[in-house]
């Protein structure tokens, strides 16, 4: 397979900055005022930041011509790479501030922001940029020389630059011959280059935040060859995936953009600021090499080298870089190659896991950051599932929040298999290839196999490393803490990592900031050996303890000692687990909470800080289950606020706060919970079952359910609650951030700010329509998200006021079933509704969901048990669509369930779960009481957000923290 690229030849003149003015001053997509406001930005700064500071000759020469090329058959580089086929919309841009327009994207100048003090604004981005910056422990600067390499280019036959991750940038001046790191402050992933003259460039990259995800691009520019890099002006735009220059133009690629609403930029004055194109609908960014062509490359070059990007030095040079800062040339058209950087370097310690989640990302980090072996990572699947509906940005930008942790542990990097987890879609053969295939591609010492990985998998990756010639293949288990290893080896959470001057579990707690910031990671890790050359059983606690290290599996870069003081600071939070566990559940009072809080916090070192007060967020969140529970959550939210103003998590924590001070879900909560601290607490799961309205024999002319199931013989009963509500909470105010138009305009947020304006939270008289405009602009704009707020959208639809209930038998055969149905991810949808209950219809393909066949016991119907161990269906309701919090009813195929508001079961709504199993469906039909959703009956256009997804044993329910669009969907009604 071969890349289609952008080719230009040396000796082509660029354009000078008069033809970009006039380009861009003759749009007729602008109006009057627009060119008006164009010219003078131009005039005032554009043409002197282009000459003055860009160095921009009015008459420059035209680049070299680049040529990346993407595989080769053995050798044989039969075709050389055209152009990319550009296309989109020229100087869009979005609103920069909440105001009314016309027109759906406003072009203005991307120096026209909220903050128009351009020394404030510095600043203000300037802490804004830092949000995904590695801890120290990561040695970002130090692995630099290690890094794997992401993008080549030469602007002439001798200058070349080369960039990767860690903010890595070579600089080459003999034809690729020899590399030179360049210094500099950045520790951005780098991921294209773009020659725009023998002397100027523009490499784009970013980094994502932590626990929210946001995008963050960074484009810099030089003007001597490389020697020296800026950054570019415009610094709103999202991390970036490719670049290409075409003489007049930069059109550039990355993630989505929420203020943009597009995936897809452009730039007339040669990268010092960007426009939004057209969203890309193709693949036109540069995704890595797949499995079968890094093969090709491996017996093209001969070379043991995986491959990230390749480009053209000459009319019979090549240079290939990758993993691990290795460089590869030809100078014959590929007849023979020469590594002349990182000459034996290859990976030591391969990881083979499940999913980002399931990484031992502690042992990853013990075996690099520790050991300084070389780490390499590969993933059967994303950590969440990828429907048809998600774009190539978004499927990236899963990937690159796991990369980033892979980078923190001091792994090269993470990859996919590309595999999927069932027998029957892989033969053993073809299963057996992928395996070889992919250990051929690394080379390692030792493989470790993740123990959750499906059997055949883990049997076909043990035959690939010993045929492969591995010299040890260990498999790996999370365990308790408290429990031994058993067999094997243990690296206990609590671990000191005496070299690196920190615990294991920091490591396992900073990567899952990237990949779920929801989950609180609290495991020892146990490793045995399945296959190992070693006679004698290896001693120490890395896994190439007793095999002969070659000198390329190490890292290159030696980083200093840890002081005495680090490792006693280290030492000293080896208790902090427990420390913050009585604390949470020990303090006697509030105050006493909060006041001890802050000074755990201010006892720990400035680079802990976060790190634990998210751990006190998440840990909070899950034990709130009476009304003084709650306020540790709060004080933990508004502690996250003071002392982090300037993070995006900080801008969740604060809307979250809001959320459960104002929500509907959350005011009929906080009644709940206020009852049950005057009073003893509930005991829910007491038996008081009553009969089903749909199972009394009336000849009123109630309906009898007679659920027929293969599983369970009639509907499940429940309990019905008796609490009574009481007034929430008053509203606590939070203090003033930083603005950061990247979090300003993400849908969670507007969407939550519409939900508050429509409960009027603030109990004032408001004028009726307010929406934002920019609500208005996302709910019109043809991305997902304006599908889901769309009434009759792909993601929406109707539930009919009926005038007969069904049957709950299981069998969506009533006359309220016909209308209404949605297709959402495999999962058919029909709600209707009367005065009294809510009714939802609800199929799932029954491969796609397991049936329990253990023999049900007395507790079967128990509410509120522990489903985590069960294959079950879960339902989330949100009735304010806000996407904060939501009501969640599980039920399993044999009619176990669970019902909780955002994981506190104090809520005990009345509801019938019915299923019925059959050979290709299993279809859930169930009745909830209105009045427990909400207290006003529904009315004709309501809209409610409802998300219906099946859940596999051993996850966990919850909220996604920054959720997505195709997980919900819009329900109207009639």
């Amino acid at each position: 397979m071969v890349r289609r690229i952008r080719e230009h030849e040396p000796g082509e003149e660029l354009d000078d900055m008069n033809r970009i003015s006039n380009r861009k001053n003759l749009s007729t997509a602008r109006s009057g005022e627009e060119r008006a406001y164009a010219e003078k930005v131009l005039s005032l700064l554009g043409l002197f930041l282009a000459i003055s500071s860009f160095g921009l000759p009015m008459n420059a020469p035209q680049p070299g011509h680049r040529s990346r090329i993407e595989s080769t058959d053995r050798g044989i580089f039969s075709t050389l790479l055209g152009r990319f086929a550009v296309s989109g919309d020229t100087g869009n841009q979005c609103l920069a501030q909440e105001v009314g327009s016309p027109y759906p994207f406003k072009p203005i100048s991307p120096q026209t922001h909220l903050t128009e003090n351009p020394a404030e604004r510095a600043t203000s981005q300037k802490r804004l940029s830092i949000q995904g910056k590695y801890a120290a422990y990561s040695q970002a600067k130090a692995l630099q020389e290690d890094s794997t390499l992401r993008a080549v280019a030469f602007g002439s036959k001798t200058t070349g630059i080369a960039c990767g991750d860690r903010g890595t940038i070579l600089r080459s001046v003999d034809g690729g011959h020899s590399w030179k790191l360049v210094d500099h402050d950045h520790q951005y992933s780098f991921t294209d280059i773009a020659w725009l003259s023998p002397q100027r460039a523009i490499m784009v990259g970013g980094l994502l935040d932590r626990v929210t995800g946001l995008s963050r691009g960074m484009v810099l520019w030089t003007q001597d060859a490389g020697l020296s890099w800026q950054e570019a002006m415009d610094t709103e735009l999202p991390m970036l995936w490719s670049v290409t220059w075409d003489g007049s133009q930069l059109v550039a690629s990355g993630c989505w953009s929420d203020s943009l609403l597009t995936d897809a930029f452009e730039s007339y004055d040669q990268g010092l600021t960007w426009h939004a194109a057209t969203p890309d609908t193709h693949e036109t960014a540069r995704a890595g090499f797949s499995r079968p062509a890094q093969l090709r490359w491996r017996v093209a070059t001969d070379q043991l080298i995986t491959v990230r990007d390749a480009c053209r030095t000459s009319e019979s040079g090549r240079c290939l870089v990758g993993d691990h800062g290795v460089i590869t040339v030809t100078n014959d058209n590929g007849q023979t190659w020469r590594r002349v950087r990182g000459e034996s370097r290859k990976t030591g310690v391969l990881f083979i896991c499940r999913s980002a989640v399931d990484v031992p990302w502690s042992l990853v980090g013990h075996e690099a950051l520790e050991s300084r072996h070389r780490v390499s990572i590969l993933c059967q699947n994303q950590q969440n599932n990828v429907s048809s509906e998600r774009t190539l940005s978004h499927q990236r930008h899963d990937r690159q929040l796991a990369r980033q942790a892979a980078l923190t542990c001091g792994a090269a990097g993470l990859d996919y298999l590309d595999i999927v987890d069932d027998a029957s879609s892989n033969d053993g053969k073809q299963l057996g290839d992928i395996a070889k295939q992919w250990v051929a591609v690394f080379e390692p010492e030792v493989v470790v196999l993740d123990s959750s990985l499906e059997s055949h998998i883990k049997d076909a990756f043990l035959n690939a490393g010993i045929s492969r010639k591995a010299k040890r293949v260990m498999e790996y288990a999370f365990c308790n803490p408290e429990q031994g290893a058993g067999q094997g080896r243990l690296l206990h959470r609590n671990a000191l990592l005496s070299q690196t001057g920190i615990l294991a579990s920091d490591l396992q707690s900073d990567a899952f900031h990237w990949i779920a910031p929801h989950q609180s990671p609290g495991h020892s890790i146990r490793t045995i050996s399945l296959f190992d050359v070693a006679t004698a059983a290896a001693r120490g606690e890395s896994l190439m303890n007793g095999l002969s290290i070659k000198e390329g599996e190490q890292l290159s870069s030696t980083p200093p000692p840890s002081s005495r003081r680090k490792l006693q600071i280290a030492r000293a939070r080896i208790k902090r687990d427990q420390q913050l566990e009585q604390l949470i559940e020990k303090t006697p009072s509030l105050d006493q909470f909060s006041r001890l809080l802050e000074h755990l916090i201010e006892s720990t070192d400035k680079d802990d800080q976060f790190r634990l007060t998210w751990e006190t967020v998440l840990r909070t969140s899950d034990r709130v289950n009476d009304y003084v529970s709650l306020k540790r959550y709060e004080i933990a939210l508004n502690t996250c606020i003071d002392r982090f103003p300037d993070l995006s998590a900080s801008h969740w924590a604060q809307l979250r706060l809001h959320s459960i001070q104002k929500s509907v879900e959350w005011r009929k909560l906080r009644a709940l919970l206020s009852e049950t601290s005057q009073k003893s607490k509930p005991q829910h799961d007491t038996q008081s079952v009553v009969v089903s309205p749909f199972q009394q024999q009336n000849h009123g002319g109630v309906q009898m359910a007679s659920a027929v199931s293969p599983v369970h013989s009639t509907v499940s009963p429940v309990v019905v609650p008796s609490l009574k509500n009481d007034s929430s909470e008053p509203e606590e105010k939070s203090p003033q951030t930083t603005l950061d138009l990247r979090w300003e305009f993400h849908p969670l947020v507007l969407l939550s700010r519409e939900a508050a304006r429509l409960r009027n939270d603030t109990e004032e008289l408001q004028v009726a329509d307010q929406a934002s405009p920019n609500l208005v602009r996302l709910k019109d704009s043809n991305v997902s998200w304006g599908q889901l707020l769309k009434t009759n959208g792909k993601t929406s639809l109707f539930a009919n006021n009926t005038l007969s209930p069904p049957h709950l038998d299981g069998q969506l055969n009533d006359s309220c079933w016909q209308s209404a149905t949605l297709i959402h991810e495999g999962i058919a949808v029909r709600v209707s509704h009367d005065e009294e209950y809510l009714y939802l219809g609800i199929s799932v393909p029954t491969h796609s969901i397991h049936v329990n066949h253990e023999q049900l016991s007395p507790n079967t119907h128990q509410r509120d048990q522990s489903l985590d161990p069960f294959h079950r269906l879960a339902i989330f309701i949100d009735t304010d669509r806000d996407l904060l919090s939501s009501m969640q009813l599980q039920v399993t195929s044999d009619g176990r369930v669970h019902d909780a508001i955002d994981g506190c079961k104090n809520w005990q709504p009345t509801w019938y779960p019915a299923v019925q199993i059959s050979a290709d469906t299993t279809t859930y039909e169930i009745a909830i009481l209105r009045r427990d959703i909400t207290e006003l009956p529904i009315t004709s256009a309501d809209k409610w957000f409802l998300s219906i997804r099946s859940v596999e044993p051993g996850m966990a329910i919850q909220n996604e923290m920054m959720p997505r669009p195709n997980q919900w969907t819009q329900v109207t009604f009639e």
